[in-house]
């Protein structure tokens, strides 16, 4: 699941119309041009992805489409077909490829500022603010702490007041960064399933608590 987490730049080559693609923890997706929201599932390297309403050209009414795709070897592109009678020959051609962040100083710079943050396996969910200082503050816990971008350019956050059962030092999470969304995960048996898994998304400021 977390190989396909992230950005992607999508193409339907039948129209060369290009977009980008933000896939969730989740099991969501949202295709940015259109809005268009819908859930997705990898199975292996086997991608699919079910779009609720597709208006087709030539149809009075919105239908439900599905896309199938692989992922290539290096798991950083895929291509797919939707298959529908309105596209010529029957299907329309998809390509994907991963947005990838270039360099620690942009990543930086993209960090910084007011997150949505949630931990799946507690359903706790909070504004998380990054400052150019190199510390952070997570509302919900009154929690206080400081981050770096490391040389493979993960966020590394460190909790000053959390400190993990058999483990020394405070608490470091890595967490994976694309243009919207930064997310991860941390094995450890205190957590359900023994993992603690989080993602967060841009604050919006509405019922921020």
């Amino acid at each position: 699941m977390m190989k396909i987490i992230g950005e992607w730049n999508i193409t339907y080559l039948d129209t060369m119309v290009t977009s980008t693609i933000v896939f969730t923890l989740d099991g969501e997706f949202r295709e940015c041009k259109t809005n268009l929201e819908g859930i997705f599932n990898l199975d292996g390297n086997n991608l699919t992805l079910e779009f609720p309403s597709i208006q087709l050209p030539g149809e009075n009414n919105a239908v439900p489409l599905r896309l199938e795709a692989c992922l290539t070897e290096n798991q950083n592109k895929f291509k797919g077909s939707i298959y529908n009678m309105a596209y010529q020959g029957g299907r329309m051609m998809v390509l994907g490829e991963k947005v990838a962040m270039s360099n620690k100083q942009s990543i930086e710079r993209l960090v910084m500022g007011d997150w949505r943050i949630t931990y799946h396996d507690t359903s706790t969910n909070s504004c998380f603010t990054i400052y150019p200082d190199k510390t952070f503050y997570q509302r919900k816990g009154n929690y206080y702490g400081k981050w770096f971008v490391s040389d493979d350019n993960k966020l590394i956050l460190t909790f000053n007041d959390i400190t993990l059962s058999d483990r020394h030092g405070p608490l470091m999470l890595e967490a994976n960064v694309t243009e919207s969304l930064f997310y991860g995960e941390k094995e450890h048996p205190s957590y359900k399933n023994e993992k603690l898994v989080f993602e967060a998304t841009r604050e919006v400021y509405n019922n921020v608590s």
